[in-house]
């Protein structure tokens, strides 16, 4: 029996009878025509105050999207840009567009989202600091930013791929080796495939600790290739595993791929939190509790709470190729505003 959430088996590894097939093939031909119909009337709007970087995906969930702003902010903060990030802020209970300075308190979850307060957290722990900004409305938010900012050279847009009020000067499609072509909630995708031909740059990563198996999505080579490296290694011999990202499937395998296997797993769905008896079953098992650093944002004070000690895996971004050509369609699209 797989310990998968069955969101993540519906999606992507449950067996398809045929009439699954059919009914997939009629509602991706059908949603693809409505998706078209969407793009052809809303107009994104430039921005000629500072330039966009958007990191998106087909897929609604687990292509590593969070990390890959990460590294970007991170690098853009270190040449000295001023820097923001958007997101729309999933799962959040808070309705209303919320803005952080660099020298304000990092607000909770609940009112930003776990993935922004994650990356906050992670980029503040190294001495950087940039603005980040949260809503539904991305054009808005970013006018709301530079005014108070007093101005920006980057705005980093989360899951930007399928927004269509904001104008992006670099669009990063992000994806991996998944075999399913359905659009969801048939299966992963948002949008057909051959929509890869419409971003900037095509990103393949194996969340899996694993090079990417394709190199190729609807004909388009890739032009940047990576890896997630798993560097936590210093386990005891037992431990437990709580999840609950988009792919929890990867990280089973990324910690298979390092020669740890959990004694005892809980695995939820995306953006989820852990019910009180799971809570209370890792309590009982007495074990240091393993989680990603999105799970750490989003329940790290009520495991704590109920007396778990927990440890954060620490992966980074490995590149096989394309690094460098990345970094160079970045610049010229900061010349070209």
């Amino acid at each position: 029996m797989s310990l998968l959430p069955y969101s993540e088996r519906w999606l992507y590894e449950l067996e398809r009878p045929w009439g699954r097939r059919l009914l997939e093939a009629a509602w991706s031909e059908s949603f693809a025509l409505l998706l078209a119909l969407r793009r052809s009337w809303l107009r994104p709007a430039p921005c000629a105050a500072c330039s966009v970087l958007s990191v998106g995906s087909l897929l609604v969930g687990g292509a590593g999207k969070s990390a890959v702003v990460g590294y970007l902010a991170e690098r853009l903060l270190r040449d000295g840009a001023r820097v923001a990030l958007l997101s729309r802020g999933y799962g959040r209970r808070a309705k209303e567009p919320c803005i952080v300075g660099p020298e304000e308190p990092l607000l909770a979850p609940e009112c930003i989202g776990d993935e922004p307060a994650m990356l906050l957290a992670a980029l503040r722990s190294q001495g950087l600091a940039p603005w980040l900004g949260v809503g539904a409305n991305r054009a808005s938010l970013l006018e709301a930013l530079l005014r108070r900012s007093g101005g920006l050279d980057w705005a980093v847009l989360d899951d930007g791929f399928q927004q269509r009020r904001l104008e992006a000067a670099f669009d990063i499609c992000l994806m991996t080796g998944e075999s399913r072509s359905a659009l969801f909630p048939m299966g992963p995708l948002r949008e057909p495939l051959r929509r890869v031909w419409d971003a900037d740059l095509l990103w393949l990563h194996g969340g899996d600790g694993a090079w990417p198996s394709v190199t190729h999505i609807a004909g388009r080579a890739a032009e940047v290739l990576s890896r997630y490296r798993l560097r936590t290694t210093a386990m005891p011999d037992a431990f437990s595993l709580l999840s609950g990202v988009g792919r929890n499937r990867n990280v089973l395998s990324l910690l298979e791929a390092s020669g740890l296997r959990p004694a005892y797993t809980v695995l939820l769905r995306d953006h989820a939190a852990p019910k009180e008896r799971q809570l209370e079953r890792l309590r009982e098992l007495g074990l240091p509790v393993l989680c990603t650093a999105k799970d750490e944002a989003r329940f790290g004070g009520q495991c704590r709470r109920c007396g778990l000690e927990l440890q954060v895996m620490q992966v980074q971004l490995d590149f096989l190729e394309g690094e460098a050509l990345l970094w160079k369609g970045v610049r010229a699209a900061a010349h070209a505003r």
